[in-house]
């Protein structure tokens, strides 16, 4: 039996308010899932002033609900750089296009900026004339900001490890520099002291020398900014640094430049090498007295302390995905008023040779760098295009607590012999030249680790030292220490490298070795550590 519509007559309340609780169920889960996924809703009648919009839709635009919106109100909303593209959007739907998909910004009323993906479709009557707009737009900053976030992170991991394979590079480059300077530099003292005073041929051997020792420098750079430059470690008051390289500055200041330097009350104090920061610190200065040399302009020196936390920290230059560690800091803050840098610029700042002037400067920030960071410290740079250029170099306060190695003593030797290990040939011929003219009865010579140790084993007792070069195919200078070590724990061994004293040192166990001698080294450095065993 078919069951009747109730006649007007009938009361027909129950299932009216049946319906009307099944359809505010729904609205309530529509307007719950719009809220949830962020996207809300609207339809325009043509014929009708302005559009429909849902709750989430009013939401979204920080727009009380139930306020009249209009199509240009709208359209004030969006940002002026997508304005255009919008219009074009609606354009290309009353033309009859598919449903249309737009990204689009928009600048709410409390000045919040937003990030829309909106959807819309044009529905028309059976003769194609446009009936109603119908559309969704989904807020989706929270996405676009971690999308922005992970960018940024990946980049600075990208930055990271870009400059870390440079540092090997760099650090690599500078021990096989060193070693070739070594021979080069050797060759051309003792060929010098075997000339007469007043040959010709000197000037040119001073001209060698010379030129070895720039050359030995720019190597010191190098391992600076692979991380693992030579240090001398003591109490370093910054004020005293400043006015130290500003003094030295003030002499070639261009008259259109004003240095000004504003020191914190009381000694800004930390632990490092003096002449390490000097350098790097007069290094940045004179990048930003460059910066306004064309001026008139600005260059402004501040010390002081600070505490910094995470937050603080990663505005610093990334190096090797190594983060710092939040605590007290004094720091270098060095501003000028130059023309300032672009992202492109600061993105390459710290990268080796990398210059705005002109090409063969020398390492330059990635020098600082390698210095700062090798001093458990950071570099942050801040600039814009016109507005100046701001570097902050920041070292922790910590107390290190490092020693030097101590240096063992060798009884009276049957002999003054001496045995020279290192893989280089040219390296074994001019050290044999130098041992000998520095006294040394016998210099016995082997070309690698293995062959060392045997003449070791074979004539121990008539030698007064050994010297080991560190890196060696096969048995390296580290296997050959401890072996030497396992046969005589007293014998001078004396480990030379093109690396650095720190990073050598650090392989070895306290009071292992006698002494490190840094490569390229000259006879007086071979002297001041070989004569006394020669002179007993």
């Amino acid at each position: 039996m078919s069951r009747r519509p109730p006649s007007s007559g009938e009361d027909s309340s129950p299932e009216l308010e049946q319906l009307t609780a099944a359809l505010e169920r729904t609205e309530a889960g529509l307007r719950k899932t719009e809220e949830l996924a962020r996207v809300g809703s609207f339809s325009w009648r043509l014929s009708e002033p302005a559009p429909s919009w849902s709750r989430q839709m009013y939401a979204i635009c920080g727009i009380a609900e139930g306020s009249e919106v209009t199509n240009d109100s709208f359209l004030a909303m969006v940002h002026p750089d997508d304005k255009a593209e919008v219009e074009r959007a609606f354009e290309r739907t009353f033309a009859g296009a598919p449903p249309v998909s737009i990204s689009y910004r928009l600048r709410c009323p409390d000045g919040t900026l937003k990030h829309i993906v909106a959807r819309a479709e044009l529905e028309r009557d059976e003769s194609g004339r446009p009936m109603t707009l119908f559309g969704t737009a989904q807020d989706v900053s929270e996405r676009v900001h971690l999308e922005a976030a992970r960018f940024e992170l990946e980049e600075q991991l990208h930055q990271a490890r870009k400059l870390e394979s440079l540092g090997i590079l760099a650090g690599g480059m500078a021990h096989e520099f060193n070693n070739l300077l070594t021979a080069i530099l050797t060759n051309a003292e003792l060929t010098r002291l075997d000339l007469p005073e007043g040959s010709d041929l000197r000037e040119g051997l001073d001209e060698i020398v010379t030129a070895t020792h720039r050359a030995a420098e720019l190597a010191r750079q190098m391992l600076a900014y692979s991380g693992h430059g030579q240090f001398v470690v003591r109490a370093v008051d910054l004020c005293k640094i400043v006015d130290r390289a500003q003094q030295r500055l003030r002499a070639g200041l261009p008259s259109t430049v004003r240095l000004e330097i504003e020191h914190a009350e009381g000694a800004v104090i930390f632990e490092g090498d003096p002449a390490q920061i000097e350098e790097i610190v007069s290094n940045v200065v004179l990048n930003a007295i460059e910066a306004v040399e064309e001026g008139p302009g600005v260059v402004t020196v501040k010390t002081g302390r600070r505490e910094c936390d995470s937050a603080d920290l990663e505005a610093c230059v990334p190096y090797r995905n190594e983060p710092l560690a939040p605590g007290s800091y004094v720091f270098v803050e060095v501003n000028d008023t130059g023309v300032g840098m672009n992202a492109e610029t600061l993105a390459h700042l710290c990268e080796p040779f990398f210059s705005t002037k002109f090409p063969g400067r020398g390492l330059g920030m990635s020098a600082v760098l390698g210095v700062t960071r090798a001093h458990l410290g950071g570099i942050c740079v801040h600039s814009k295009p016109g507005d100046g250029t701001t570097c902050t170099l920041l070292f922790p306060t910590h107390v290190s607590e490092t020693e030097p190695p101590a240096t063992l003593v060798r009884p009276e030797a049957q002999r003054r012999a001496i045995l020279l290990i290192d893989d280089e040939a040219g390296i074994l011929r001019a050290a044999k030249r130098m041992l000998d003219r520095i006294g040394f009865e016998e210099v016995l010579c082997a070309d690698s680790g293995a062959a060392g140790l045997r003449l070791f084993q074979e004539r121990a007792t008539e030698l007064v030292a050994v010297m080991v070069d560190l890196s060696m195919p096969g048995m390296d200078g580290v296997e050959v220490v401890h072996a030497i070590r396992e046969l005589d724990a007293e014998v001078p061994v004396f480990v030379c490298s093109g690396y650095d004293a720190e990073e050598t040192s650090a392989r070895f166990e306290e009071k292992v070795v006698t002494a490190f001698i840094q490569k390229p080294y000259t006879t007086a450095t071979m002297m001041v550590h070989l004569s006394p065993l020669i002179m007993r």
